[in-house]
C-alpha cells in the first residue's frame, strides 16, 4: 500500500481567520513564519510510520521529486493539496539485510548543544 500524506495550506489560513484565532494575523500563507501545514503533515506521517512498526509491518518514506502534478492528476488530488512524499507499507523481509550505503553515526557531541550552539 502507498499512502500520500497531503498538506493543505488553505485549511490553516481559513482556520486562523476564524474569530478565536484572528488575533494571530495569519491571513495569508505568506504571513506564516513557519508553514505549519507541512509540519503537521510530517508529524502525521511519523505517527503512521510508528503505527506500521507497532503492527509489525514494514514501511519507508520517500520523496516525490518528479511528476507531482501527474500523481495529483492520477488520484484526483485538488490543486491546493501538497503531497509531502509517500509512505510505502508492506510486509518486511524475513531476513535482515545490511545496507552498504549506510553512513556511520555522528558523534553525539556534534549534534547536542547545551547552553550555547
Amino acid at each position: 500500500m502507498v499512502v500520500l500524506p497531503l498538506a493543505n495550506p488553505q485549511a490553516y489560513v481559513d482556520r486562523y481567520a476564524e474569530p478565536d484565532k484572528s488575533y494571530s494575523n495569519l491571513i495569508t500563507e505568506g504571513d506564516w513564519p513557519v508553514p505549519y501545514w507541512h509540519i503537521d503533515t510530517a508529524f502525521a506521517t511519523m505517527l503512521i510510520l510508528n503505527a506500521v512498526v507497532n503492527e509489525r509491518l514494514g514501511a519507508l518514506f520517500f520523496g516525490l521529486f518528479r511528476n507531482v502534478d501527474l500523481i495529483k492528476s492520477a488520484f484526483g488530488i485538488p490543486a491546493n493539496y501538497i503531497p509531502i512524499g509517500a509512505i510505502a507499507i508492506g510486509h518486511p523481509l524475513k531476513e535482515e539485510h545490511s545496507n552498504p550505503t549506510r553512513r556511520a553515526k555522528r558523534e553525539l557531541l556534534s549534534q547536542l548543544h547545551m547552553n550555547h550552539f
